[in-house]
């Protein structure tokens, strides 16, 4: 990740806009965490609910009184946890910079359950904001989009959905995991 940021600090904060560039950054430095933890755990890998906490953590630490977080007990493997990851992450950025979160009145609620199905089993994870500003569908596709899609398509069957419906977003994340 530290050449990563070196590479991009020399070509790309020269081109793109200062705000561009600390995203970017941002999202760098989140990455770099949770790969330094999850490379700790890497035999076992982590549980879904700490993953959320780790992804969500830094950007809801002001506002976890407004967050629901819940559902059972799931082992994600180091590839799923980091691909997970980086998609709650970016969620819950804009849902501190745009969404539900960034007004007082904002909720947030992440919710899963698993379908069992033979050797593996299917998760699906709801995140839901309501009470925030008003929602609307963005122009395009931007890089927050892009790096959740390929995240989620990462995982052989993850999916991501995101419906903006003018309550707040809703987002729904299906990616398999072993059964156990």
């Amino acid at each position: 990740i530290a050449l990563v940021q070196t590479i991009s600090r020399r070509t790309l904060r020269p081109l793109v806009d200062e705000a561009v560039y600390e995203g970017y950054e941002h999202r760098l430095v989140s990455l770099a965490r949770f790969q330094d933890l999850l490379h700790r755990r890497e035999a076992d890998g982590m549980g879904l609910a700490e993953v959320v906490e780790l992804a969500t953590g830094a950007a809801i630490d002001g506002v976890r009184d407004r967050v629901d977080i819940g559902g059972p007990p799931v082992q994600l493997p180091p590839d799923g946890a980091e691909a997970i990851s980086l998609v709650l992450h970016e969620l819950a950025t804009n849902a501190c910079k745009y969404g539900a979160l960034s007004g007082p009145d904002g909720r947030l609620s992440i919710a899963w359950r698993v379908a069992a199905g033979g050797n593996m089993a299917s998760v699906e994870l709801t995140w839901t904001e309501s009470g925030g500003p008003g929602v609307a569908p963005p122009s395009g596709p931007g890089f927050g989009t892009t790096m959740m899609e390929l995240a989620m398509r990462s995982l052989e069957g993850g999916a991501v959905e995101q419906a903006f419906a003018p309550e707040g977003l809703r987002a729904v994340l299906r990616f398999p995991v072993l059964a156990r």
